[in-house]
């Protein structure tokens, strides 16, 4: 899952991780392999002081867990950081 605060849409951020993808794997970049991966994928656009936006990240996130594993990562500034980890986890 990509989320961001970036005016992107899920085909966007799509386009960015492949670009990236093929940069940094480079000979071993597989179609069959992005094919599978870019299914796991999702964008959500997420302001962190808005809670609407963490219901829908919530809801996500509860659709992935039930056949995913899902990883968390947040890269927040650190005055958003505790409200962020709050606020997912009602979310969730």
């Amino acid at each position: 899952m990509g989320v961001s605060r970036s005016e992107l849409d899920t085909e966007g951020f799509l386009a960015k991780v492949e670009t990236s993808s093929k940069i940094h794997v480079k000979e071993n970049f597989s179609g069959e392999a992005w094919a599978s991966f870019v299914e796991r994928l999702a964008y959500l656009k997420v302001d962190v002081t808005q809670p609407d936006d963490f219901a829908a990240l919530g809801d996500l996130v509860k659709a992935r867990k039930e056949t995913d594993n899902v990883v968390i990562y947040l890269s927040t500034a650190p005055k958003f950081f505790a409200q962020a980890c709050e606020t997912l986890l009602r979310s969730v």
